[in-house]
């Protein structure tokens, strides 16, 4: 029922109620009278019966008791009265003039009322509210017909027996869009109307700046560019707005009627039900969901839903979202961005962390450190450029024999690690000989190199750190070799091969090693 239609049921209520309030309070009084005057004729005879009353007195009482008694009954059974200033002398001018009582409350209603003949429609009285209303005076409506009231532009329908729509006009030539309410009795053994009249103009205004409002917020919905629609606690789409339709890439009338969770990704369809119910118990929700078009990619969306109740009572979710994929696409790129060396493209440090957690803690998977040698010696002598092709040559030699899922950190300067997710010892060693290798046939920028597996639960920056400690003993044992053996002995052949790892021990100093190593 829309709120009009209420507001026409409680106005006719109203009338009702009106009508019952003048036309009951008399038999309510009338039968406290009667019981009134029964008790008075008890008392009496009870008196006389006690010899407190003489028989004459006692005569007297009940003539005038039995006289009172006829006369309610009597004016009980003429039906409802609704007496008002002057009713009694308009209907019949012997009848005496009403209580001052009813008069007030016929005056007070506050809503607009007529007294009119049923037999020639003639307004007999009306009250202080439809004087108003009209914007006349009493003498301007008693005796005129009621009809008068009406329009002459034929824009309402003649009220029926219970009273109906109607366009009235007031005194200044005016039209209104009027609702009667008439109720029939008898006064007098004459029949006659009351007629509650009820102004509909401000409910039509309102009723008029509503729809307005509506169809505004259906034309503010469908021009919208972000996507707004409806959908049932299971899911199945209601209205629609252009925007959601041209994201999925259907037109609307397909939509209307399907489920959301069609479009939802697989992978996502438990989620989704979760959803339906966290929405139909907190009222609300909110966050992001993957969803499929026509064309069958997968676009990423941000939403935000609310419960709301429907125009027939059921529960409706309003959504609102918007496509957010360019967005998350463009915000990775950034973040890989931050997570690149300007120089080389490979990854760097910030990329520690996320390959630790994508890792766990209990993941298997090996590092490799390697580092440029003499790159002081040739940014000294040849100058930073020359030094940044060094960097860059070995960068790319190890991007050639990495896998597919190794990654490659610069740590710094000329330090780079390679991570290896899921590498046991004897792939280690597979690599390990690949490097060693490139070491003795001179294809890139000459290097050192170290490594180690991880331990159980060990940090990334300890294995890391191990796999340096390793590099820096491998090159001082080197260089120490070459300065040691004259030119052309074995030996110098000898530090191409592999070289069992060495750890510092408890109290090794790491600084003092590379040192060692740099002034060798």
């Amino acid at each position: 029922m829309s709120e009009f239609q209420r507001n026409r049921s409680m106005h006719a209520g109203d009338a009702s109620l009106v009508t019952g309030l003048v036309a009951e309070r008399r038999p309510v009084r009338t039968g406290i009278r009667v019981v009134f005057a029964l008790a008075v004729m008890a008392l009496a005879i009870a008196g006389f019966a006690a010899h407190w009353i003489p028989l004459h007195l006692l005569a007297s009482l009940l003539l005038v008791t039995c006289a009172v008694s006829w006369i309610l009954w009597r004016r009980s059974h003429m039906g409802p009265r609704i007496a008002v200033s002057g009713l009694s002398q308009a209907i019949d001018p012997g009848i005496s003039p009403t209580r001052m009582g009813d008069e007030t409350l016929f005056a007070s209603l506050p809503v607009a009322a007529v007294l009119v003949d049923a037999v020639n429609g003639i307004i007999l009285d009306a009250n202080p509210a439809a004087l108003r209303l009209y914007g006349c005076s009493i003498d301007a409506l008693r005796g005129s017909p009621l009809t008068a009231l009406e329009a002459g532009t034929g824009g309402g329908a003649n009220p029926g027996s219970d009273g109906g729509l109607a366009t009235h006009k007031r005194a200044d030539g005016s039209t209104f869009s009027v609702e009667l309410a008439i109720r029939p009795f008898e006064h007098g053994g004459r029949a006659v109307q009351f007629v509650a009249i009820r102004d509909l103009t401000g409910e039509r205004a309102l009723a008029s700046a509503l729809e307005l409002s509506e169809r505004r917020y259906a034309q503010l919905v469908q021009l919208s560019l972000g996507m707004v629609f409806e959908h049932d606690l299971d899911g199945r789409l209601g209205k629609v707005n252009a925007a959601f339709a041209c994201a999925l890439g259907y037109p609307e009338s397909e939509l209307i009627g399907r489920n959301l969770g069609e479009f939802v990704v697989t992978r996502q369809r438990d989620a989704f039900h979760r959803y339906l119910l966290e929405v139909n118990r907190n009222g609300s929700s909110s966050g992001l969901v993957n969803v499929v078009d026509s064309a069958g990619s997968e676009r990423l969306w941000e939403f935000r839903h609310r419960l709301s109740s429907g125009a027939d009572g059921n529960a409706q979710v309003i959504c609102s979202a918007i496509d957010v994929s360019e967005r998350r696409h463009n915000e990775r790129r950034l973040n890989e961005t931050t997570r690149r060396d300007t120089l080389t493209g490979c990854y760097n440090r910030r990329q520690l962390e996320y390959v630790q957690a994508e890792a766990g803690s209990s993941a298997r998977w090996a590092c490799v450190v390697v580092d440029v040698d003499s790159l002081k010696r040739t940014n000294d002598t040849y100058g930073h450029t020359a030094g940044d092709q060094a960097i860059l040559r070995l960068a790319r030699f190890l991007e050639r024999i990495v896998h597919e899922h190794d990654v490659i950190v610069r740590l710094g300067g000329d330090e780079f690690a390679i991570l290896m997710p899921e590498h046991d010892r004897q792939a280690l060693d597979a690599y390990v000989s690949r490097l060693q290798a490139a070491q003795a046939t001179q294809e890139t920028t000459p290097f050192s190199f170290g490594f180690a597996l991880r331990k159980d639960n060990e940090d990334m920056e300890h294995t890391i750190q191990r796999a340096d400690h390793q590099m820096i003993e491998r090159r001082l044992i080197e260089r120490i070799s070459i300065r040691l053996d004259s030119p052309g002995s074995p030996r110098q052949v000898e530090i191409h091969q592999p070289v069992l790892p060495l750890h510092p021990g408890p109290g090794a100093d790491v600084i003092d090693i590379k040192r060692a190593a740099e002034q060798s």
